[in-house]
């Protein structure tokens, strides 16, 4: 069986650690300061106070007879001990049997010595109070019983075989590229139901990643639990915003970053960070250091309309732009999330994926017409004159590894091997014939910017197109001439040719050798989606990405980018730490 991960409580999850340095200032006492001030503080102070007091010979903690306050009970006077799942800094998990019923759970020891030492006794007593409050619930894992000896604490939880959905989303990845839109909607329907029972109980999670849910049967299946409440902390919307920083970096919304304060709605963003690990195999953000990925969460804006993102489908992004929203009061709510279109049972999440657009723009290039490249550097050149192509280029910067302000052949194929690891020299060939205007083999910041609006699903790139219709116009009179379109094909450094003007006659349907907004419209329903003028509505095509199974890349930034970012390492002193699998 595989060995399950384990995460305990870090030293890290304090906000701050008590003041012992603070002195009374017993003079504002005596000038009459009110009783009621004085001992509110006094309290305080002695809240702060460590309850593992230091033995002044040896320097070790005196251990609490009852840390708990529980009769001390001996582990296998009620449970046979089995196999070792996991150990970490402060507990190890293995299997345990009860004596009467002969059930099989998971037991989560933890070391008393170890726990008080690191001043966590605190956050291990919040973790039981949440778990019993979460008592009942299909969708959470069970607290079945607690145990105290003089040496360790034991947690009798559900035992689940199939092991976390981290083990299972790696897979995925590995296999497919992404998950298809439909299988990352059905997998984060089960995750966001979870996290709507703890809320709904009054819980923050406060630590929502794949790592932390597990499913109940080996192969990745059953019943899916949210796990690991060692971070969760009780919160209703009456109270006020929680303080304490704590989670895992990439998961953490901007507010816990901040330490200004987080209600609920930082789970929410939790959950964004895992759709879109499944859509493109990374987080929203790169960086290289903690400290930039902070910076990153907190003020980078997100452009959805670039890839890999905008290799998604419209409502895809529409969620997770709304999950993702930097200010918690504006952020989707769960009960919200529940009834968006993509995310419902029969919703609109399609089966294609991100691996199976890109592939299929990368197949478009061989044959791109003259038009279509036409209107691509079209939008492009208006989207970088208007200011509006911040991110674009961005993005081409990310790229310009040598920084001499174009891409050259290596830089542009490692760039498309980024969201397409089996992209080829033949790709290669078909980019640079489509997009690069001096037949130089080098991508300028302008030609970068026509691929990337390529580089989307096939219904926004049809309604981009149609988008651009005013750009050829070139004299507002609501109709494209011939003088029209050579003057917008100077603007972009191409000429007419005879491709083109059969391409003009072919939208033409009424032979006026004028192109209306309705027929431009109709040429790109045609020329892109493959439908007929008769057609109403626009539907996003749905294939079945099971098709390109044993083809499908293998992407390097899957959810390994998140362990790539160097954080979890990093912070481990100052962030939770997942314990690596033996």
């Amino acid at each position: 069986m595989r060995k399950q991960d384990v995460k305990v409580i870090d030293v890290s999850m304090l906000s701050q650690a008590p003041n012992k340095h603070r002195h009374w200032n017993f003079e504002e006492f005596l000038a009459g300061k009110p009783l009621r001030k004085f001992f509110k503080r006094f309290l305080e102070e002695m809240r702060d106070i460590h309850p593992a007091r230091l033995n002044e010979a040896t320097g070790r903690p005196e251990l609490h007879k009852n840390l708990l306050g529980l009769k001390h009970r001996e582990l296998n006077s009620s449970y046979e001990r089995g196999e070792d799942l996991g150990e970490g800094g402060f507990a190890k998990v293995y299997k345990v049997k009860d004596r009467d019923s002969g059930t099989v759970f998971a037991c989560k020891e933890i070391r008393k010595e170890r726990i008080l030492s690191a001043g966590l006794d605190r956050l291990l007593l919040m973790e039981i109070r949440t778990m019993k409050r979460m008592r009942g619930l299909d969708c959470v894992m069970q607290l079945s019983d607690v145990l105290e000896d003089s040496n360790s604490v034991y947690l009798i939880l559900d035992l689940c075989v199939g092991g976390d959905v981290q083990n299972s989303v790696l897979k995925h990845l590995e296999d497919d590229g992404s998950y298809s839109e439909a299988d990352a909607a059905a997998l984060l329907r089960r995750m966001v139901r979870a996290v709507k029972c703890c809320h709904d109980n009054g819980v923050i999670h406060r630590d929502i990643k794949f790592s932390n849910f597990l499913w109940t049967e080996e192969g990745g299946g059953g019943v899916l639990k949210l796990a690991d409440f060692g971070l969760a902390t009780f919160w209703s919307p009456e109270d006020p915003p929680v303080k304490e920083r704590c989670g895992t970096p990439p998961f953490m919304a901007p507010e816990v970053w901040k330490g200004v304060g987080y209600t609920a709605a930082s789970d929410v963003w939790a959950l964004g960070v895992n759709m879109s690990v499944m859509l493109t195999g990374r987080p929203p953000y790169q960086a290289s250091s903690p400290k930039e990925y902070a910076k990153a969460v907190c003020r980078q804006p997100i452009d959805l309309h670039v890839t890999p993102w905008s290799l998604l489908s419209a409502d895809a992004r529409d969620l997770l732009s709304k999950m993702l929203t930097k200010d918690p009061a504006a952020r989707i709510t769960i009960p919200e999330i529940q009834d968006h279109p993509w995310l419902r049972e029969e919703g609109s999440a399609p089966t294609t994926s991100m691996t199976t657009n890109v592939k299929t723009c990368l197949r478009a290039l061989s044959n791109m017409s003259e038009l279509h490249q036409a209107a691509l550097r079209l939008l492009a050149d208006h989207a970088i004159r208007s200011g509006e192509a911040e991110e674009m280029m961005r993005a081409f910067e990310e790229n310009d590894h040598d920084k001499d302000g174009v891409l050259d052949k290596k830089e542009l194929l490692e760039a498309l091997q980024d969201i397409y690891k089996q992209t080829t020299d033949s790709d290669l060939v078909s980019f640079l014939e489509t997009f690069d205007i001096e037949g130089d083999g080098k991508i300028t910041p302008p030609e970068f910017a026509a691929a990337l609006l390529h580089f989307r699903a096939k219904e926004d790139e049809m309604e981009l197109l149609e988008d651009a219709f005013p750009l050829f116009d070139c004299d507002r009179d609501g109709a494209i001439s011939f003088a029209d379109l050579e003057q917008a094909l100077h603007k972009v450094g191409m000429e007419l040719t005879d491709e083109l003007v059969t391409v003009v006659k072919e939208m033409d349907s009424n032979h006026d050798d004028q192109v209306t907004e309705e027929e431009f419209h109709s040429f790109w329903k045609r020329h892109i989606m493959g439908e007929d003028d008769s057609d109403s509505e626009l539907e996003p095509e749905r294939s079945d990405s099971s098709s390109f199974l044993g083809e499908l890349p293998k992407m390097d930034r899957s959810l390994i980018s998140l362990h790539a970012l160097n954080l979890g390492k990093t912070m481990s002193g100052k962030f939770s730490s997942s314990f690596r699998r033996n």
